[in-house]
């Protein structure tokens, strides 16, 4: 398993023990992800491990290769057949295992669960922080790879600079944004972290997701 798949398996497992913490109301709150709670984004996260190649290949068949409509199909059918307890043994069991759902990168799986994680903590209001490993992984992979900024929907990073305050990593040139790791990554995917952020290049970020 390369280091990569291992920075993956500490992002998953961190998931599994943020939901086993929340009680049964928190479970049942939405997060940050629209239209989804913290048992929803388990079961997607659970999707990219307990779904074979041929099984994704034929999802994605079915959807005419739209992979937003496979992964919510997937995700609602794991959501109203499975239990909180076997999906988190089976997200925490197969932890370091690759996706097998087609395309879909290491770094990928590590940035979407460190999104997904801080969705369920500021949704629901749970203490605790990324694993900032993890959270240096996620932003690489959000800010440097113009794949993954389509893939996420992030706007054009063109003429700004990111600088974590939480932890040691900074990327891009020009005006500068300065926060929290986090709320750098989540502001970037649009979420309502742009409170949380400061810099010269906060505007034209802002502007650049029309908030």
């Amino acid at each position: 398993m390369s280091r990569q798949w291992d920075v993956a398996a500490t992002a998953r497992k961190d998931f599994v023990e943020l939901i086993e913490s929340l009680e049964s109301e928190q479970r049942n709150q939405e997060t940050l992800c629209a239209g989804w709670t913290p048992v929803h984004i388990l079961a997607h996260l659970v999707s990219f491990v307990d779904v074979s190649l041929w099984s994704g290949l034929r999802n994605l068949i079915q959807h005419k290769f739209d992979t937003d409509a496979a992964t919510m199909a997937t995700t609602l059918k794991l959501f109203e057949s499975r239990s909180v307890d076997d999906l988190c043994s089976t997200l925490r069991i197969r932890a370091a295992r690759s996706a097998g759902v087609p395309g879909v990168s290491e770094a990928l799986v590590v940035a979407d669960v460190a999104v997904h994680t801080q969705d369920v903590r500021r949704g629901v209001s749970a203490e605790g922080s990324l694993n900032p490993t993890v959270l240096r992984s996620a932003l690489e992979f959000v800010l440097t790879n113009k794949k993954a900024q389509k893939m996420f929907h992030a706007p054009k990073l063109d003429g700004l600079s990111f600088e974590a305050t939480d932890v040691d990593y900074s990327a891009g040139s020009g005006a500068v944004i300065r926060g929290t790791g986090d709320a750098i990554l989540l502001g970037l995917l649009g979420r309502p972290t742009l409170g949380d952020l400061s810099g010269r290049g906060l505007a034209t970020l802002a502007d650049r997701l029309k908030i």
